[in-house]
């Protein structure tokens, strides 16, 4: 096994510095996850793709590699002193849905931990529940533009980081973040919030938001945040559009499309995210095939189609979203 892994690291050193990564702590591997990781190789078939999990979700199961993907255990990912201070100094629920909350946010020390092993830099994180629908390679030339030194996040308001898709350039800022993860760890955030308190209390040195809606909605409506009973500035919710010619999906569209997460009794497909800073309702949806017969989704406004990179599908039924004909 350790032989096998030496060789799929070492053949994935060689495709290229850019990688995706999925990150799925707790005992129990969630079948969706397969969905998201198929789904990643069918627009990346060269990128590596790594998935670190514990090995006690792995027990049981037969081997899941099917395209290449290199599965790493986070047992097996040597623990920064960062890390360790905030395992003993957290005050995240450790019971709720297994430690939910508490994985939420410890995920990102996992990722500085494989980043800083492997030598990583320009890396896509991805949710276990995100559909991503670009190659790499495409969003990579605005991504090293405007996020050199930084992470890119998606911001559905200033007050919310839902990091389903999360790019790190390289180890220094996600190293930042997690030391102040660690030094704030007494702090009752979760994943979310911690993100906004990490980009107001470095004024933006070290995170930036990538752009979740396009500049033609904003001249026709405002930007809303019910939490805090103001609008937002427009500005950075459609950052460097003009270079991307696409949206990122906080989750707002994915909640809308798919419904949300049984488990919250939230809604359905048509549910509209109350917290998110725009109205994913005023749009039209469809499926577009490309030349290599894949689907990929567009938000229609004005008769204008925008391609959507990635879908957070909060319902947890990512077949339907697969852009495959099988799967």
């Amino acid at each position: 096994m350790r032989i096998y892994l030496w060789l799929l690291l070492l053949a994935a050193s060689s495709l290229g510095a850019h990688s995706i990564v999925f990150i799925h702590l707790g005992q129990r591997f969630p079948d969706y996850l397969l969905t998201a990781i198929d789904q990643a190789r069918l627009f990346n078939p060269d990128c590596p793709i790594y998935v670190i999990v514990n090995q006690r979700a792995m027990q049981g199961r037969q081997a899941l590699t099917k395209n290449g993907e290199i599965y790493v255990m986070a047992e097996s990912l040597p623990q920064e002193p960062a890390h360790q201070l905030f395992k003993q100094r957290s005050k995240l629920d450790r019971t709720f849905r297994g430690g939910f909350w508490l994985y939420a946010t410890e995920r990102f020390f996992y990722l500085h931990e494989l980043i800083k092993k492997y030598e990583l830099s320009d890396v896509i994180h991805l949710e276990s529940d995100v559909m991503l629908y670009r190659e790499a390679e495409d969003l990579l030339p605005p991504l090293q533009a405007h996020y050199a030194g930084k992470i890119g996040a998606t911001f559905d308001h200033n007050g919310r980081c839902i990091a389903g898709f999360f790019y790190v350039s390289e180890e220094a800022p996600i190293e930042k973040f997690t030391r102040f993860l660690s030094e704030k760890a007494f702090l009752q955030y979760n994943d979310m919030e911690f993100l906004v308190a990490f980009k107001e209390h470095e004024e933006g040195r070290w995170i930036e938001q990538l752009p979740i809606i396009m500049p033609a909605y904003v001249e026709n409506h405002p930007l809303i945040s019910p939490h805090e009973h103001r609008g937002d500035p427009p500005g950075p919710f459609y950052n460097y559009f003009d270079e991307f010619q696409s949206i990122f999906d906080a989750a707002a569209i994915g909640q809308y499309i798919g419904g949300t997460d049984p488990k919250n009794n939230a809604g359905g497909p048509g549910f509209i995210n109350e917290s998110c800073v725009f109205n994913p309702s005023y749009f039209q949806y469809e499926w577009i095939v490309d030349e290599k017969g894949r689907r990929f989704p567009v938000a229609i406004y004005q008769t204008q189609a925008y391609r959507i990179n990635n879908l957070h599908v909060h319902c947890k039924n990512l077949k339907p979203f697969y852009s495959g004909v099988t799967q």
